[in-house]
């Protein structure tokens, strides 16, 4: 129309004027030049989004904390953003101070094409590690704490069963000459139960005692300890099932009773004697102490809360 040459030298600024709705409509009031001069007012207004398209690219708090609890999944962490630093709404990189689990950290982010990203987390040192560290190291905290509780609830449970461990143990024949056998460890254990009422114990403690151990040795929970000697080893193994009452499961309590020969200056001998070797629930190791033998026991735990 004869104006391309005289666009060439049009910028946008300030005073362009944004052209009325009814002209770009219409294009009927006004003559070319005022035409010419709505439209590109319109283009100017457009351009003048763009900035605000850049904010949206800002990092917001909501949106740090919604992915970082993603990130976390099923760990179940409060999680509190406190603030973002970002050098500006074009950055790619962001810093965010937050508090997971009640510790504060910071958080480092970057923005791509699909989003931003939790990337790492700034140790106490200034140095970084994954953001899958952090998550994995929440959620054995996690784990911990929920470990932690279930073995507060049990924890006298087993120093119970711990303890008919020991009435079962006491009676593994020490002479040299005496076979390890499981049978006679069963009965020796039954004459021992039907002594107690004779013993010269107090009354208070006949009833407890009699009240915990049973004719058959049980755990607490009711289940039949299984007890396993094995003569060429000299070993002799006790277990019970735990709460769940099922063998082979992380709550079970298992002690393998390793003969070996010993000079005991009471008998001017050599005698058999016994190291417990024992796997028990973690947060519960503290009965070992209770199921007998000689030495300080070996321990192994397993992980029932995972």
């Amino acid at each position: 129309m004869g104006g391309a040459g005289a666009a060439t030298d049009w910028t946008c600024d300030h005073d362009t004027p944004a052209a009325p709705a009814d002209e770009l409509a219409t294009g009927h009031e006004g003559d070319l030049s005022t035409m010419r001069n709505a439209w590109l007012g319109a283009i100017c207004a457009a351009l003048t989004m763009v900035p605000q398209q850049a904010v949206a690219q800002t990092l917001t708090r909501d949106t740090a904390a919604s992915l970082v609890r993603s990130a976390l999944g099923p760990v179940a962490v409060p999680v509190t953003v406190e603030g973002i630093s970002q050098a500006n709404a074009q950055s790619p990189e962001a810093v965010v101070l937050a508090t997971l689990d009640g510790r504060e950290v910071r958080l480092h982010f970057r923005r791509y094409d699909s989003g931003w990203r939790w990337e790492t987390t700034e140790t106490d040192s200034g140095s970084q590690v994954a953001a899958r560290v952090t998550v994995a190291a929440l959620g054995e905290r996690n784990r911990q704490g929920h470990a932690s509780a279930w073995a507060k609830q049990q924890y006298a449970k087993y120093a119970d069963t711990a303890e008919t461990f020991w009435w079962v143990t006491v009676w593994l024949p020490r002479r040299l000459t005496d076979e390890l056998d499981d049978s006679l460890v069963q009965e020796r254990y039954a004459q021992g139960f039907k002594g107690i009422e004779i013993s010269n114990r107090t009354d208070d403690e006949k009833a407890r005692l009699l009240k915990k151990l049973n004719p058959v040795p049980l755990d607490v929970w009711g289940h039949k300890l299984l007890t396993v000697a094995d003569p060429d080893k000299r070993t002799f193994l006790i277990s019970s099932v735990g709460p769940d009452g099922k063998v082979g499961t992380p709550d079970d309590f298992t002690c393998l009773f390793v003969g070996y020969k010993h000079f005991d200056s009471e008998r001017s001998e050599v005698v058999w004697d016994y190291r417990p070797n024992c796997v028990m629930p973690e947060g519960v190791t503290g009965v070992v102490s209770k199921v007998g033998g000689v030495g300080a026991p070996v321990v192994k735990t397993t992980q029932v809360v995972k």
